[in-house]
Parts: C-alpha cells; sequence; structure tokens
C-alpha cells in the first residue's frame, strides 16, 4: 500500500493548491497522516494536545531509508504576537533528542554532495523543500540541482556539543551543523531562496545574512534573492510561489533573480 493511501483526500488537495506538492510527490516522500495518539509516539510527548498531523520523511543523498520524521500538527496551540495577533506554536516537530539537520529529499544520489558543479537550492522549511525537489525534476529525466532545506531559518546552526562555560559548569555548545561538512561547497553555486519576511524580520534577516557568510567562508558562490510578496499572503514562501505562479513561470523568475543577485553582489565587491 502507498504511504499516500493514508492521505485524505482533503489532504492532497491542500499540498497541491498551498505548496505545489502533487499525490506523485507525496507518495515518492511517504507523506502519511497520523492520529494525535500515533503523532505523540512520534515526538515523544505525553500531554494533552493534539498532536493529529501529517509526516514528512526526509532523506540524506545515497540512502534509501529516511533519516528523519518530522510532524506537521493539524491543530497546534496559539500564542499571541506583540501586536496582539495569533500565530501558531510548535506546528512542526520532531522526534524528542534530536539536533537539526539538512532536509533532502528521496532518490538524490551521494554524488550530488559532493559534486560542486551541481548547483544548490536552499529554501527554509518542509513544505519548501519537498516543492524545491519537485521542481528539481520538473520537465527533465533527472534533477537539474540538489534540493535542500532547512527546518528554520536559524536551524542551519544547532547544539554540536558541551564545553565548559567560565564557572566550569558544562553547558551546550553552539555552532554550524556538522551536516555541512559533509557537501563540497567550493565553487558550488547555491542559492538560497527565504521566506519574503526576510525583508520585515530583523531575526530571519540575520540569520541569511550568518548562512550566506559561512557558505562564501566555505567556498561557494552564494546568491540570495528576495521572494516577492504575494497577494493573499502575511508572507511568501518557495512553495507559495510555485503554487500561486507554476513552475515556468517560478523558474523565469529565479533565472532572472539570481542573475540580478549575482550582479548585485559583483558590485559591492
Amino acid at each position: 500500500m502507498n504511504a499516500t493511501t493514508h492521505l485524505t483526500t482533503a489532504d492532497l488537495a491542500a499540498l497541491a493548491r498551498d505548496s505545489w506538492i502533487d499525490p506523485a510527490t507525496a507518495d515518492a516522500f511517504g507523506l502519511y497522516r497520523v492520529t494525535s495518539l500515533e503523532g505523540a509516539e512520534l515526538v515523544g510527548r505525553s500531554d494533552r494536545e493534539d498532536y493529529a498531523g501529517i509526516v514528512f520523511p526526509i532523506f540524506w543523498p545515497g540512502e534509501m531509508q529516511p533519516r528523519e520524521y518530522f510532524l506537521r500538527r493539524d491543530h497546534p496551540p496559539m500564542e499571541q504576537r506583540g501586536d496582539g495577533t495569533l500565530k501558531p506554536r510548535q506546528k512542526y516537530l520532531a522526534p524528542p533528542g534530536r539536533g537539526n539537520r539538512l532536509l533532502f529529499g528521496p532518490s538524490e544520489s551521494a554524488s550530488a554532495l559532493t559534486d560542486a558543479t551541481f548547483p544548490i537550492v536552499l529554501v527554509e522549511g518542509l513544505k519548501k523543500t519537498v516543492a524545491a525537489w519537485r521542481l528539481s525534476r520538473h520537465a527533465g529525466s533527472s534533477s537539474q540541482f540538489l534540493a535542500c532545506g532547512i527546518a528554520g531559518a536559524c536551524n542551519w546552526r544547532g547544539t554540536i556539543g558541551k564545553t565548559l562555560d567560565a564557572t566550569g559548569a558544562r553547558v551546550d555548545l553552539k555552532g554550524v551543523i556538522p551536516d555541512f561538512d559533509r557537501a563540497t561547497w567550493t565553487g558550488r553555486a547555491v542559492t538560497i531562496f527565504f521566506d519574503s519576511d526576510t525583508a520585515t524580520n530583523p531575526k530571519v534577516s540575520a540569520a541569511r545574512r550568518g548562512l550566506m557568510a559561512e557558505l562564501t567562508r566555505r567556498g561557494a558562490q552564494v546568491t540570495a534573492p528576495d521572494l516577492p510578496v504575494l497577494d493573499g499572503l502575511e508572507k511568501t514562501g518557495f512553495d507559495d510561489l510555485l503554487a500561486q505562479w507554476g513552475p515556468e513561470r517560478a523558474r523565469t523568475w529565479m533565472a532572472t533573480a539570481q542573475s540580478t543577485a549575482s550582479s548585485a553582489d559583483e558590485a559591492e565587491v
């Protein structure tokens, strides 16, 4: 039985409408639905919150089995922003004790990590990673770039070990997550597409600048075009762009945006 048979018709319709994730892509990833009890068990929770939702497996290039599972909850608790509006809290969850990781789709070759001539498109979020993976294979027999994601704007960093503070106490050591050391970056073209709130959210903007600086330090040729703000959305993600514009218009925009960003980078040197 295919994993997508566990998704409802409404699930598949919402994924296609909102994130340009069609049933074939959902099936390739092995997306599936869980009850609240199953979801709570997956992410190691025992409270009274609702953990029903869709599970997103993620992979590592060259490996057949998922390396991790993320839960996207249908009804996460809401918290109040400073302006009085509400936003979901902990909408996406991973099993306990896991560190931040790079996100990849299925069927990526191990050589894609080490071949610096193969470009990388790096996006912010799980559904964006799935949509980028689909786009990398659109209208072609093989992938045209390596689709890569991080769970959130700041998740290219995380806890990488333990160290001693000034008092001699053991504390978490923060740094660039080890997954970055498993890829070849020198001379590789990397395009970062963070959500459109990068332009208005200082924390997201700082996270993108830090990631760009880190990849540049590793020798990558980095561009980071700003996503356009689309009508009807609080902020635009890479999957929103594909859902509203379609792949052809999105690819045309990407090519122009990458070229413009490269020209701007060169002008600043």
